[in-house]
């Protein structure tokens, strides 16, 4: 196989994996790359309409990618007042399948008083909710850290992050506690500070 047939399978694959990213930012960069390389395969070989049409894919995507780097987004916070709330119900039946993707033990039956759960607003668009329980050993015991596939990003849980720990310091809690059986949570649970436990590769520490 020669290099510029290579070249052609490669754009072909990124393009196409870009069109299955449910992330917009994921998307965009992987396409752009797509383009680019499928607007260098154009000239190479001489096919201009290739090389001009994924060229201004490219700079469209440079464009919006710049855009959303630079917009400032609004975030809010919205505690959940009744677990039988239709909307809170609403939310856990849509996403029902991608939860327990990542939450495999999540139960909304086996939620109580003891519980505590707010959805995390993105510009006026609830893109997560965050479910946790107070122990007595002043610990934050996370159960759910969901966020909608558009939106994994990690500014949702940084605002969330950020805003909860000078809150729960000032109650006296001094950790965040996370237990989860799946390994991809645990790269992101890895990426927001989180520890893992040396004896249980299912538990996770993060001091607040």
């Amino acid at each position: 196989m020669s290099f510029i047939e290579f070249l052609g399978y490669v754009a072909s694959v990124l393009v196409a994996l870009s069109l299955m990213m449910s992330n917009i930012l994921r998307l965009r960069i992987i396409n752009a790359v797509g383009a680019l390389a499928f607007s260098i395969y154009g000239l190479i070989i001489h096919a201009y309409p290739v090389a001009v049409v994924n060229g201004w894919i490219f700079f469209v995507d440079i464009y919006y990618l710049i855009k959303m780097m630079s917009e400032s987004d609004s975030f809010e916070l919205f505690e959940v007042r009744s677990f039988d709330s239709a909307y809170f119900v609403k939310f856990l039946d849509f996403y029902k399948k991608d939860i327990k993707t990542f939450f495999p033990e999540f139960d909304i039956s086996k939620l109580n008083n003891s519980f505590n759960a707010v959805f995390i607003s993105r510009n006026m668009v609830s893109v997560g909710l965050f479910i946790f329980k107070k122990t007595n050993n002043k610990e934050i015991e996370i159960v759910l850290d969901y966020t909608i596939p558009a939106y994994r990003d990690l500014k949702n849980a940084m605002f969330l992050y950020h805003s909860y720990k000078e809150k729960f310091k000032k109650e006296g809690f001094n950790l965040f506690i996370v237990k989860n059986s799946v390994k991809s949570h645990h790269k992101y649970l890895k990426k927001m500070g989180f520890k893992q436990d040396a004896s249980n590769k299912n538990l996770f520490r993060s001091e607040i």
